[in-house]
């Protein structure tokens, strides 16, 4: 039997150098930048003046309460806003699964929140938020829900609410795409004997969907967790200056420009790449652990 040959490894050498620069001048060079200035007083409007402090702004970091703050908001809104993301995108997943007519059609227009800008939906949001103006509260006016119009994105109480909400609606079709994805590749033999056998809906969803759909899943949430945890632009737009809603990102942008702080901004940044990591590394495990189980 001829042994079938990649054709992506019979590259030249050339290929793999130019692959490797690109690679360092794109992602690791500027890691390495991050973390040397984080070890430095720098600031950015004198950057060519400056010494190092050691672990200084590490052990500052370990003791600011404004990052643990900005931690504790991104991680509940990590939480949150996949868990509803994963449990809508599975839903309408499912949905578009089935024989329906204009299915294409629904397709398109699921797809339509996921392909507008973050920065464009998030303004969007913004007056449909707005607390005058904005059509959310005259909606649940017209409905009885509300009896006086509310600052969804200034309330300590609803903005953080607001900006899940408005990053699920942008960010569910991801999921859905992901989930149909999945199911599109199921056996369908395998559902024929079930129902043969005279496994109801709700049994074959549980024993033979959703086991089947686990990896494809579980990469899915992955992904949209460490989106999650490194957003910018929704909660950024929505509430940047809110005590309530600031995320990691932006305490990182905020002593970076706000303060010209590089030295401090620089591990802000480190520490949220040190997050994401340990939090990749530690679902990893997890995975292998449970699939280890099965």
């Amino acid at each position: 039997m001829k042994k079938k040959h990649n054709p992506f490894l019979q590259k030249p050498i050339f290929f793999w150098i130019a692959l490797i620069l690109i690679l360092i001048i794109t992602s690791i060079w500027p890691l390495i930048l991050t973390f040397f200035y984080a070890f430095t007083d720098a600031r950015i409007d004198n950057p060519s003046q400056w010494s190092f402090v050691g672990l200084s702004n590490f052990i500052y970091l370990l003791q600011d309460t404004s990052w643990w703050i900005a931690v504790k908001n991104n991680v509940l809104f990590a939480v949150i806003s996949v868990s509803l993301e994963t449990l809508l995108g599975l839903c309408f997943a499912l949905i578009l699964n089935q024989y329906l007519p204009f299915k294409g059609v629904f397709r398109s227009i699921m797809i339509l929140p996921w392909a507008i800008p973050a920065v464009v939906g998030a303004r969007m949001w913004e007056w449909m938020f707005h607390d005058q103006n904005g059509v959310i509260n005259e909606i649940l006016l017209a409905l009885g829900l509300i009896s006086e119009k509310i600052a969804w994105t200034a309330g300590s109480s609803t903005s953080l609410a607001a900006i899940i909400f408005a990053d699920v609606w942008q960010a569910t079709p991801f999921m859905t795409l992901m989930c149909l994805a999945a199911l599109q590749t199921l056996p369908s033999e395998i559902f024929d004997a079930a129902k043969i056998d005279g496994a109801s809906a709700f049994k074959r969803f549980f024993n033979i969907t959703l086991p089947l759909m686990k990896p494809a899943l579980l990469v899915a949430v992955l992904f949209r967790s460490i989106d999650a945890l490194k957003i910018f632009d929704m909660p950024y737009v929505l509430g940047a200056n809110n005590s309530d809603t600031v995320m990691m990102s932006i305490y990182a942008r905020e002593q970076l420009i706000s303060f010209q702080d590089q030295g401090y901004g620089s591990a802000v940044s480190g520490g949220i790449f040190m997050v994401i990591v340990l939090f990749a590394i530690v679902y990893i495990q997890l995975f292998r652990l449970n699939a280890g189980e099965d």
